[in-house]
C-alpha cells in the first residue's frame, strides 16, 4: 500500500512538473545572447528585471533567456528560463549549486521554504520560497535522451533551469 501511495505521489509530481515546464511564453521583453570563443562560452543576459529584487543577480555561469509574464498556481509574476544545458552526465553537478545558490541567497534575505508548492521526481524538482504574499520558485527539469521507449532514464540528458517570482493574484 505504501508503494502505491508513493507511486501516485510521484506521478502527480511529474504531472505538475510537466505542466510547469510546458507553459508557453506570454511575452518576450528582453534578449539573451551567448558569445563563444575557442576556449570558453561567455553567457550574457539582458533583462527588464521584472522578477522580485531578491532573485538578482541571477545564478551565474548560465545563459538566461527573456523574462516572461506568467502565472503559477495562484501567483502572477515573471519567470526566466535558462538556455538548455545539453549532454549533462551528472545532474547533481548542475542543479545542486543552482539550488544552493538560491537557498542561501533567499534565506539570507528573509525568505522561507514553502513546502506547499514543492514537487520533485526523477530528474526534476521545484523548490518554493515565501515572504509575505510573494513567492519565488526555482526549478530544474531534465529531458533524458533515451535510445528506445523501454530504455531506463539515464544521462546524458538536457537540463533546463527556471526562476519564477510573483505575488498572490
Amino acid at each position: 500500500m505504501k508503494i502505491r501511495i508513493i507511486f501516485v505521489i510521484a506521478i502527480i509530481s511529474v504531472a505538475v512538473l510537466a505542466w510547469w515546464f510546458a507553459k508557453p511564453a506570454a511575452t518576450q521583453p528582453s534578449v539573451s545572447t551567448v558569445a563563444t570563443t575557442s576556449t570558453a562560452t561567455i553567457a550574457t543576459s539582458t533583462t527588464n528585471e521584472n522578477l522580485l529584487p531578491d532573485v538578482y543577480p541571477l545564478y551565474p555561469g548560465i545563459s538566461w533567456g527573456s523574462e516572461e509574464a506568467t502565472t503559477y498556481e495562484q501567483f502572477s509574476g515573471y519567470q526566466v528560463t535558462s538556455a538548455i544545458q545539453p549532454n549533462v552526465t551528472d545532474l547533481a553537478s548542475l542543479f545542486q549549486p543552482f539550488e544552493e545558490y538560491y537557498a542561501k541567497k533567499l534565506s539570507d534575505a528573509g525568505w522561507s521554504v514553502d513546502n506547499a508548492l514543492a514537487a520533485g521526481g526523477p530528474g526534476s524538482e521545484i523548490t518554493a520560497y515565501k515572504k509575505g504574499d510573494d513567492e519565488i520558485i526555482v526549478s530544474y527539469s531534465s529531458l533524458f535522451n533515451m535510445k528506445s521507449p523501454n530504455a531506463p532514464a539515464q544521462c546524458p540528458c538536457e537540463v533546463t533551469l527556471k526562476v519564477f517570482s510573483g505575488s498572490s493574484r
